[in-house]
């Protein structure tokens, strides 16, 4: 029984280092092919005050919107003073179906510059965080914007509506590589210890030294699975609260989604020491429990509707571990299978095949539910992720067909087994990764700015969603010229040209920014409303006759998701 469970240990370690290997190439390959980063999940995309804005008295609150729903029970939001002080508050809630997160003062800030920090958690379980300025009246030029720690990241110049990113290439941090590397080694544990469960519960019991092996291989996958999934849990947690207290500590665990989810399935994990192996059946359901927790997580969580979003992440879960799990068992039992090898290929070979098709229409369905449109793959790491892993499975597939053509004429399949081994490695690798960016291409504030000899322009569109936006214009002209005859801002959507451009209607305000340039007077233009009222391309056309009706055309395109 020992030196069984020494070659097993053994064959493990080796497994382990082949797929630590694959994962340095894949990263090696993936930060040269796609350098890009990927957004947090959650976006803030209106604000009230709105970053940077100068009002003339105080607000009474700080209302927050968000692009998806945020937890409800785990979220921070101060307003600071230029000093660092925090302002007192009456209390904050989340409001709006959770997209909405909105806080009330105690009494209105007075002259001042002002900053406003927050961090929720999106209802997929990413941490989102940021800070932005407003002003109060007309203080003190001295008085700057605030350079201190805010609730654990330090508030940069040019920091707005700011949110954690996610990236994958050689520029992130130790952190980031720990955080996916975790996640892959867990996620593989997980499909591992629940294939060979099922699988189990359902193939013949084979050769007492089968069995003795396969006892001794689940336990040990057991143990790699809780060590792994308590691994997880601490690095995730920690990303998501770190050094806020106990109290946040606590209302993670036992007042959030995620949470809750990891709760169920660390306890869970532990009663598996005491109930598997006894009762097939029971094994069975006790796979479906863990999966099930582990399926209300990630993006199922964050778009609607979740019944079917969280359905579809079910399926594609039991599916992975039923070809993971079938596969592996093969790969480390092979040698001791005996009589029962053909029946274990056999049915294993058809169970990967039917597995294989149910993850590729669980997996395309959930992108139909995921993107609003499907050329949207071509905009986010996700999307290439996506696409890389569409293409190792199609790979899987020509190898699974070949290797059950091997299995009928009876000839040898341990390399092709191998070979679909590390492939299936390589998708959850991929799968390790892309399951922790966002779906979704993060929208960006538009700033453009266009120098000339004689007049110069700039068109800035925050948040730069679909709805409601701020639009501001500035026009500099030669000194002693006078202020533009018309200065006309029109956008025009692209992908819809029968709509017609849409005229934005601008008007002059009083601009206290210092972006003057010698020479040339300023004329500043704003104006807040649904001007950009749905996603898309768009051409943005600024254009501005001068005192001697001269006109001038800017021009820029951008995309809004």
């Amino acid at each position: 029984m020992h030196k069984t469970l020494y070659d097993l240990m053994s064959r493990s370690l080796r497994t382990a280092a082949g797929v630590l290997a694959l994962v340095a190439v894949l990263f090696t390959a993936l930060g040269v092919f796609m350098p890009g980063t990927a957004d947090a999940h959650a976006q803030m995309v209106q604000a009230v005050p709105a970053a940077d804005s100068r009002l003339e008295t105080g607000p009474s609150s700080v209302t927050l919107k968000f692009n998806e729903a945020i937890e409800e029970q785990l979220y921070n939001i101060n307003v600071l003073n230029a000093k660092g002080a925090k302002l007192g508050s009456a209390g904050a809630r989340v409001t709006e179906n959770g997209t909405v997160l909105r806080l009330e003062l105690k009494q209105k800030p007075g002259e001042g510059v002002y900053t406003v920090s927050y961090s929720v958690i999106s209802a997929d379980g990413h941490p989102v965080e940021g800070a932005y300025v407003f002003t109060v009246g007309d203080p003190p030029a001295t008085e700057d914007v605030p350079k201190f720690p805010i609730e654990g990241h330090e508030l940069h110049e040019g920091d707005h509506a700011g949110h954690v990113n996610q990236q994958v290439s050689w520029d992130m941090d130790l952190q980031q590589y720990v955080q996916f590397a975790v996640r892959i080694a867990y996620y593989i544990a997980l499909l591992i210890l629940s294939g060979w469960v099922l699988w189990n519960a359902v193939l013949p019991i084979g050769s007492q030294d089968l069995q003795t092996s396969l006892k001794d291989g689940m336990l040990l996958a057991q143990r790699a699975q809780l060590l792994l999934l308590l691994l997880y849990i601490f690095v995730h947690a920690w990303n998501l609260v770190g050094q806020q207290g106990l109290n946040q500590w606590s209302r993670l665990f036992t007042q959030t989604d995620v949470g809750l989810s990891w709760m169920v399935s660390l306890v869970w994990s532990f009663v598996g020491f005491v109930i598997l192996g006894r009762n097939r059946m029971m094994d069975i359901v006790w796979v479906m429990v863990l999966l099930s927790a582990k399926a209300m997580t990630g993006h199922a969580a964050g778009f609607d509707p979740q019944w079917l979003t969280v359905s579809l992440n079910y399926a594609h879960l039991l599916a992975s571990a039923v070809w993971v799990g079938g596969v592996t068992l093969l790969l480390v039992q092979w040698r001791k299978l005996g009589e029962v090898k053909e029946a274990y290929v056999s049915a294993v070979s058809r169970g990967a095949l039917w597995s294989i098709v149910a993850l590729i229409a669980t997996g395309i369905l959930s992108t139909f539910v995921f993107l609003p449109r499907i050329d949207y793959l071509l905009y986010t790491q996700w999307g290439e992720f996506l696409i890389l892993k569409t293409v190792l499975v199609l790979t899987v597939l020509v190898v699974g067909a070949y290797l059950r053509n091997r299995i009928k004429k009876g000839k040898a399949l341990s390399e092709l087994l191998k070979l679909d081994a590390g492939l299936m490695a390589a998708i959850l690798v991929i799968v390790g990764i892309f399951t922790y960016i966002s779906p979704l291409p993060a929208n960006e504030p538009l700033y453009f700015h266009e120098m000339g000899e004689t007049q110069h322009g700039t068109v800035r569109i925050s948040p730069n969603v679909p709805g409601v936006n701020t639009f501001t214009v500035k026009v500099f002209l030669p000194e002693n010229r006078g202020e533009p005859k018309q200065v006309l801002l029109r956008m025009h959507p692209l992908d819809r040209p029968e709509t017609g451009a849409i005229t934005v209607p601008v008007k002059a305000f009083k601009d206290e920014d210092f972006d003057a340039f010698t020479g040339f007077e300023k004329y500043a233009y704003k104006v807040e409303g649904p001007y950009l009222p749905f996603a898309g391309k768009w051409l943005v056309e600024l254009r501005v006759l001068d005192p001697e009706d001269n006109e001038k055309v800017y021009k820029t395109e951008m995309r809004i998701y």
